[in-house]
């Protein structure tokens, strides 16, 4: 079969909207959970922790849970944040698994600078795209030229919006319940 806009869909968020972007995602995953489906992914969240600096973000994994932080720990004096490539490559690896262990979309919450070098999630997203397996990631306007060269052409670009997801979800819902009837 081929790739459809069924199976890969971006939603691209502009500058500075990536946190909107996470929610959407998270409205998605709490959806589709809901609903019964088998996630992988990761959804990034704000730590919690109160420090409340922009910095303070983890990973969560949506089919075990598990919890990585995703910032290097700096100290108060750093400037700029920097990625913890190991933790996010861990994330990565546990979609990879849950994808092999039937998981029935994909959702990832960056397609960010470290997919945009060729890591993080993106043998998780072709891993799903091989196995027919819906992904929904969200993009920001600055990677997005990264993004297109990956993907190819192929799928859809959504503007991050409660509405585009609703959609997304209601059509992935539907084409699941066919394909159970079935």
């Amino acid at each position: 079969m081929p790739i459809s806009s069924a199976t890969l869909t971006a939603l691209v968020y502009d500058v500075g909207e990536g946190a909107g972007a996470d929610a959407l995602l998270a409205g998605v995953a709490s959806r589709l959970a809901a609903s019964g489906v088998r996630l992988a992914g990761t959804l990034q969240e704000p730590s919690g922790d109160g420090r409340g600096h922009r910095c303070d973000l983890v990973g969560r994994d949506l089919a075990s849970q598990l919890v990585l932080r995703l910032s290097e720990e700096r100290g108060p004096a750093a400037r700029g944040c920097r990625l913890d490539r190991g933790r996010l490559e861990r994330l990565a690896g546990l979609a990879v698994a849950a994808l092999e262990a039937g998981a029935e979309a994909l959702l990832v919450s960056r397609f960010g600078k470290r997919e945009a070098e060729g890591g993080g999630f993106r043998s998780a997203v072709a891993l799903a795209i091989c196995r027919e397996v819906p992904v929904l990631v969200s993009v920001g306007r600055d990677h997005l030229p990264a993004w297109r060269a990956f993907a190819g052409g192929l799928g859809d670009e959504l503007p991050a919006s409660a509405r585009s997801a609703d959609a997304w979800t209601t059509r992935f819902l539907d084409r699941r319940a066919v394909t159970c009837a079935a």
